[in-house]
């Protein structure tokens, strides 16, 4: 049984919300889930706001996970809220771009886009660089010009913040291009990419 201690609490809290990430790297959904809820249910018990706002974002990513798209949906709009509210600049950089995730599973590339370019901005704002690249990432999955997409490709693949889950993305991009875009292209455009700054590479997604 928890402590009344609400320091206790965040950090059990805390352990969930590690836990139901891992599980969704091994791709045990259901488990997951699971312990995003019991993350969240302790988050609401001790008070804490802000981690509310997290274990309600991180809902949402298990049923994204789970593509449970609607409801993914829902959590990560109330999260967005909550992250708003409470000047949380971090979470709501995250938030916006788990909702491109959801709109680009959609196929909505519209809205895709406004959440991953908003994000984008958001973590410039705080300097943020791992979610600069991943909203990055997710704009060039659907930018419209394979080759100009695969130069993005080839300047988030050089750098350092790029997380696993940006490079991720950024592997699908040049594996569904591959029909339009030869080998020898996507090479050098690849290397283009390598010597792009990045308000270059803002510019041409944005």
């Amino acid at each position: 049984q928890l402590s009344e201690n609400s320091g206790e609490r965040r950090r059990v809290a805390g352990a969930w919300m590690n836990l139901g990430t891992v599980a969704g790297v091994q791709n045990r959904l259901e488990d997951a889930r699971t312990n995003f809820q019991r993350c969240y249910d302790i988050a609401r018990a001790s008070g804490d706001r802000r981690l509310q706002a997290q274990a309600i974002d991180n809902l949402g990513l298990g049923e994204m996970m789970m593509e449970n798209y609607e409801l993914a949906t829902t959590y990560f709009s109330r999260s967005l809220d909550l992250m708003r509210e409470l000047g949380f600049q971090r979470g709501l950089a995250n938030t916006l771009v788990n909702m491109g995730h959801v709109a680009t599973a959609l196929t909505d590339h519209e809205a895709a886009r406004n959440q991953y370019r908003q994000g984008l901005a958001q973590a410039e704002s705080i300097g943020n660089a791992p979610i600069m690249m991943e909203c990055l990432a997710g704009l060039a999955r659907i930018h419209p010009d394979p080759a100009q997409a695969a130069e993005v490709v080839g300047f988030i693949l050089e750098q350092k913040a790029t997380t696993g889950e940006a490079r991720q993305i950024a592997n699908e991009t040049l594996s569904q291009h591959a029909a339009t875009l030869d080998e020898t292209a996507r090479d050098a455009a690849l290397e283009r990419g390598k010597h792009l700054e990045l308000v270059e590479v803002i510019a041409t997604l944005t």
